[in-house]
């Protein structure tokens, strides 16, 4: 459940707990509901916050999730949904994986390619997905003409039915048309 959320249900209790006032009617587990919410709210914030600092004080300079969280700062590509999804478990590249044009990595169980982050990638840029099927370094370019029918399909363009605005597309084992992309882990 996102902070908006929380935030909505606590909005939506506090009119039913109001309303049950005004009948007459118990409102101890109603309060107790309230309470809890608010408490998981600010527990939240202070995590959120927290995290931010740290990042913050890792700085881009010394890689971590403040670099990688740069990459997703610049601007989201042209006719790309604002609901498309990124990688949560991510991270700035090392010096050598950097070398190699890499400017994002992320880990992941199974290949997920997404579009917010391929199409933010300039030509000589690549990136870098661990998965539990396999490590893939490349640019947007290589992905496009290597996986075409996965470049071009709905769930990766615009998302599927079930997640529309998602805008990825994700397969069980690594694509045969990407192994000369596979790295050593």
């Amino acid at each position: 459940m996102s902070q908006n959320e929380i935030s909505d249900l606590i909005t939506s209790v506090r009119a039913d707990l109001a309303r049950l006032l005004a009948e007459g009617k118990p409102v101890g587990d109603t309060a107790k509901l309230i309470a809890d919410l608010e408490q998981e709210k600010e527990r939240r914030d202070r995590f959120d916050a927290a995290s931010r600092n740290r990042a913050q004080a890792v700085g881009p300079s010394q890689g971590g999730l403040a670099a990688a969280s740069n990459f997703l700062q610049r601007p989201l590509p042209q006719g790309l949904d604002e609901r498309a999804n990124t990688p949560t478990k991510r991270r700035a590249p090392e010096a050598e994986e950097a070398s190699r044009g890499v400017v994002f990595v992320y880990t992941i169980a199974n290949p997920t390619f997404y579009r917010a982050v391929f199409d933010r990638l300039a030509p000589s840029e690549r990136i870098r997905m661990e998965t539990n099927h396999g490590t893939l370094e490349l640019s947007r370019e290589e992905f496009e003409n290597a996986a075409p029918s996965i470049a071009k399909s709905k769930s990766y363009m615009h998302g599927s039915d079930s997640a529309q605005g998602a805008a990825r597309y994700v397969v069980g084992r690594m694509p045969a048309s990407l192994a000369p992309f596979v790295r050593a882990q």
